[in-house]
């Protein structure tokens, strides 16, 4: 036994060891009896001073129980108590490999769990990450346009919180004193112009009465006239005709006369007023003519409209009074055509100050955008004035990150860098981008959660995710971590 115990080495003094805890717990187990029977009167004295004492006995049982646990946990070195030889050194043989190999496979299961929980972390503390984020949104604040009463005009949106969608409506304003001035003038001056507006056709239509007229003089006048000029035409050309008679007579008795003054039977003097006779018919022949040429010109030019007489006026009085009652009549619907332009102004203006009063009158106000009732600023049936805040709305549309992150990341990010979010409980990461670095500076106002809320560091920047929005979902206020996947 001893030999084997040499050649197997810790086997071996394991072995003895479990042997010796075993005796050591036997003998304890046997003096338990003894120490309490000496110890009885001990302890029947301790009873007048304090408890009875029962811990000792208590250990003993705890230190059989552990015992047997650990040192049957082997098939090789299994043992009971009371056992106070060591297991076959065979058997000891063949647990060791089988030992060191539970050891190896456990070692290695260990480490790689090690590897597994402290890899994260560092990857997590070397990536470029904020240090807080939120999702936030703009506010945006509805004011009354007019004064007046307010009312709902869906008691469902009476709630903070709630839905609403693009275009609903939300409150009506109605004013009953709404200012009526405006509108009173227009329509009064409207009402005057449709007024003035028959006497400038009335004075239109006498001018045109008396137009008619004078075309009608004036057309009588010229066929009267045209008349008269043939007839001074046709007396020229007849005068012209008779003179050519008379002509053709003289000259034939001054031929006559001529031949009978050279026969010597008649005198000189006859046969002078022979040639007188012939001269003087040939004047009146040219006078003729050129009388006849008079008329002819004037009867064309009185065909063209053009009279021309020997009182030097190209017109006759009908035609010159018919010019001037063409020029007012041009005048009068020239007015007639600029009043009724300005009547339909005024009517236009009319209308529109109506539109307006009944703006003024009420009103109704609806959502610019979808999102949810963040801020109630009044209630029904409060009389508000223009320009008072009613509510503010929560425009989910514009969902954004804000997220805090350190100085030294800070200085490495840039506009446009793409990032990810991911909510605090877990999810798909949303891709996004950065698009606006505040920094320390003070972030816009006007949104629902303020940057400033963020403590944690103090350098602030604004990421779009286009994705926050899917599904018609408001996740204002839910926190997460932004990743940035570039370098500034």
């Amino acid at each position: 036994m001893a030999s084997s115990a040499k050649k197997k080495g810790v086997p071996a003094r394991r072995s003895g060891a479990k042997t010796s805890a075993c005796r050591a717990a036997k003998g304890t187990r046997a003096r338990t009896p003894a120490a309490a029977r000496s110890g009885s009167g001990e302890a029947a004295q301790s009873d007048k001073t304090g408890p009875k004492p029962v811990a000792e006995t208590r250990d003993v049982a705890a230190l059989q129980s552990l015992l047997e646990e650990n040192f049957s946990a082997e098939k090789g070195n299994d043992f009971t108590a009371g056992d106070e030889t060591a297991p076959a050194p065979d058997a000891a043989a063949k647990t060791g490999p089988a030992n060191r190999k539970s050891r190896i496979i456990k070692s290695l299961i260990g480490l790689a769990l090690a590897i597994a929980v402290g890899v994260g972390p560092v990857l997590r503390i070397l990536q470029v990450s904020s240090v807080e984020a939120v999702v936030n949104a703009q506010v945006v604040t509805l004011r009354a346009p007019i004064a007046g009463v307010v009312e709902l005009a869906d008691p469902s949106y009476a709630r903070v919180g709630e839905a609403v969608a693009s275009g609903a409506v939300l409150l009506r304003i109605e004013n009953p004193r709404a200012d009526q001035a405006r509108w009173l003038d227009a329509l009064r001056t409207y009402e005057i112009a449709l007024d003035e507006r028959p006497a400038l056709a009335a004075r239109l239509s006498y001018l045109k009465s008396v137009r008619n007229g004078l075309q009608r003089r004036l057309a009588a006048f010229a066929s009267s006239r045209l008349q008269q000029l043939q007839s001074h035409v046709d007396e020229a050309e007849a005068n012209v005709r008779a003179a050519e008679a008379r002509l053709a007579a003289a000259k034939s008795e001054r031929e006559r006369f001529s031949e009978l003054n050279k026969k010597g039977s008649l005198s000189d003097a006859r046969l002078d007023q022979a040639v007188r006779n012939a001269a003087v018919a040939q004047a009146e022949v040219n006078s003729a003519a050129a009388r006849a040429k008079t008329a002819r010109l004037a009867l064309a030019a009185a065909g063209a409209g053009v009279f021309v007489d020997d009182s030097y006026n190209d017109q006759p009085q009908s035609a010159q009074r018919l010019d001037e009652i063409e020029e007012k009549i041009a005048t009068a619907q020239a007015l007639l055509a600029g009043h009724d332009a300005r009547i339909g102004r005024l009517k236009t203006a009319v209308g529109r100050e109506e539109e307006w009063l009944a703006r003024q009158r009420a009103t109704v106000i609806g959502a610019p955008a979808k999102g949810r009732i963040w801020e109630w600023l009044t209630a029904p049936g409060e009389q508000v004035a223009r320009g008072q805040d009613l509510l503010r709305l929560l425009d989910c549309s514009s969902a954004i990150i804000t997220a805090a992150v350190s100085e030294s990341v800070y200085n490495r990010l840039s506009v446009g860098m793409p990032a990810e979010f991911r909510f605090r409980e877990g999810g798909s990461k949303l891709p996004g981008q950065v698009v606006q670095l505040t920094g320390v500076a003070a972030a816009p106002a006007n949104l629902a959660i303020l940057p400033s809320a963020l403590k944690k560091e103090s350098y602030r920047v604004t990421v779009s995710v286009p994705g926050l929005d899917s599904g018609g979902q408001c996740h204002v206020g839910r926190t997460g971590r932004v990743l940035f996947k570039g370098r500034g």
